[in-house]
């Protein structure tokens, strides 16, 4: 860490208690705005050079003999046990300790009155890691932090000059590199986001940033291996610091209250059924691609999962090692098998658990997504951003000509596409994910969109796979953690 990281820029007020018991002074003090902390537009230099002109010009104005406390050179907006408090002081980390123990020795404050003042959120310096393959712009991912309120995007790196400098433009970045390991050792930064189709060179790039103590947000296929998955987990926890994955479902609001509230809306939970996208992705792109956000909603409503049995096929026979292929495009997908995959799951809540992807079925199987099927009801989700919810309404099973209808969960809510801050679709997602990283990392909140939760998935990727090519239970958690297409686990 650099001196200035050791150097915590802090704002204090006094609460109401404090005011009452009259250990504040009486002088109306103006609320503090975003702008006044440069959460906006100003840098902190600019800012605190503009607020000791201002204090300045204001001591000018008052004669010290009509305000007694202005003899001393102190602040007329704060005071604590009899003494005066700038209301903006630079502090150690060293000395931001003593003072929420009382024992600043320019300013002394007893422990409750520390408890009353908090640190107001100082603005995060962040960058952005980018590599995507030739005919990918990846825009949205790189636009990351744009207009994000406390962060400021200070740097850019991608190895493509023209991609660089639009990016560079687009997001108002001050500094950009064509190597992001110059950029992580140059730059003096709080967070990363990391873009790349190259899976190898993506998990160097979050390993670099995480290992310099730094928070990062990351694509969805964060790794290729779990064996790279556990190394970022464990550095992540040694740094102190939160990794988090793009799954937007992972955070949306609705999803989240349903979790805890799943038997008043369908009853016990019985069984979860996933439906891939199909098409021509049907198989084992599907797996990898599409499967994780519904593996995710499994581990959500189900628990964790404990074993795993498969069959996977290649033109209506099993799939066999020779049938390993690999895509031939920029989206670096590694090895895939299967153009049929059915697969069941039991889990530690006893709820079993299907996906199937499969053309054949892609007409009857409705939209991608999961079918949660209750004792009272069904309750269908349909990822998206954001995600749509279908009750199944006033079920009568037993008819054998029944209409079935369906409504839209929560019969409250205002449903289709909402704006995130001006944003929609991808962008809108993103914006979620990069706002409950945030929230974990001024608050300590839960982190729904971990990189523990994506492992999770993407281990259950691996055991259909696992399964199909031995034609065995794989029981998790998985022993071998390669691919288990690879050659190394062949």
């Amino acid at each position: 860490m650099s001196e200035n990281d050791q150097q915590k820029r802090a704002f204090l007020f006094g609460s109401a208690g404090m005011a009452a018991s009259g250990m504040t002074s009486k002088t109306t003090k103006k609320e503090p705005t975003p702008e006044s902390y440069g959460i906006l537009n100003k840098a902190p230099k600019d800012i605190e050079e503009e607020e000791a002109e201002s204090a300045t010009a204001e001591r000018a104005e008052v004669p010290a003999d009509e305000n007694p406390v202005m003899e001393s050179g102190a602040s007329p907006d704060l005071e604590v046990s009899g003494k005066e408090l700038p209301v903006e002081v630079e502090h150690s980390e060293q000395t931001l300790e003593k003072a929420e123990l009382g024992e600043d020795p320019g300013d002394q404050i007893t422990e409750e009155a520390a408890e009353d003042l908090p640190l107001l959120p100082m603005i995060l310096k962040a960058a952005v890691l980018s590599h995507v393959g030739e005919d990918s712009s990846g825009n949205t991912h790189e636009m990351v932090f744009h207009n994000l309120s406390g962060v400021e995007t200070v740097a850019i790196s991608d190895d493509d000059p023209s991609r660089l400098m639009r990016a560079r433009t687009m997001m108002g970045a001050n500094n950009a590199y064509d190597d992001y390991r110059e950029l992580l050792d140059k730059e003096d930064l709080d967070i990363v986001a990391v873009s790349s189709t190259d899976s190898g060179l993506r998990f160097e790039m979050v390993k670099a940033a995480l290992e310099r103590g730094l928070h990062v947000i990351c694509g969805a296929r964060f790794t290729r291996t779990l064996r790279e998955a556990h190394e970022l987990l464990a550095l992540a926890t040694a740094k102190g610091v939160q990794l988090a994955v793009v799954n937007p479902i992972s955070c949306d609001p609705h999803l989240i209250s349903l979790a805890s509230r799943l038997p008043d809306v369908i009853g016990d939970l019985l069984e979860i059924r996933a439906y891939g996208k199909m098409g021509e992705t049907a198989g084992g792109e599907d797996l990898l691609l599409n499967a994780p956000q519904l593996f995710d909603l499994i581990h959500l409503f189900a628990g964790e999962v404990t074993w795993c049995a498969a069959n996977v096929t290649k033109n209506g026979e099993r799939a066999l090692r020779d049938d390993i292929y690999e895509k031939e495009d920029n989206r670096d997908l590694g090895p895939l098998l299967g153009d049929r995959i059915q697969a069941h799951f039991e889990t530690e809540s006893g709820v079993s658990a299907s996906f199937v992807s499969s053309g054949r079925w892609s007409k009857v199987a409705g939209q991608y997504g999961i079918e949660l099927i209750g004792a009272k009801s069904i309750l269908k989700i349909h990822p998206g951003n954001p995600p749509a919810l279908s009750l199944w309404k006033n079920p009568e099973p037993q008819m054998p000509a029944r209409e079935d209808e369906w409504i839209l969960w929560p019969a409250d809510e205002t449903h289709g596409q909402h704006s995130e801050e001006g944003l929609l679709g991808e962008a809108a997602g993103i914006r979620r994910v990069v706002r409950d990283l945030l929230s974990n990392i001024h608050t300590s909140t839960e982190l729904h969109c971990s990189a523990k939760r994506a492992t999770s998935s993407l281990e259950m990727v691996h055991a259909v796979w696992q399964a199909g090519i031995t034609g065995k239970r794989a029981y998790l958690p998985l022993v071998n953690r390669l691919h288990p297409l690879s050659t190394e686990s062949l």
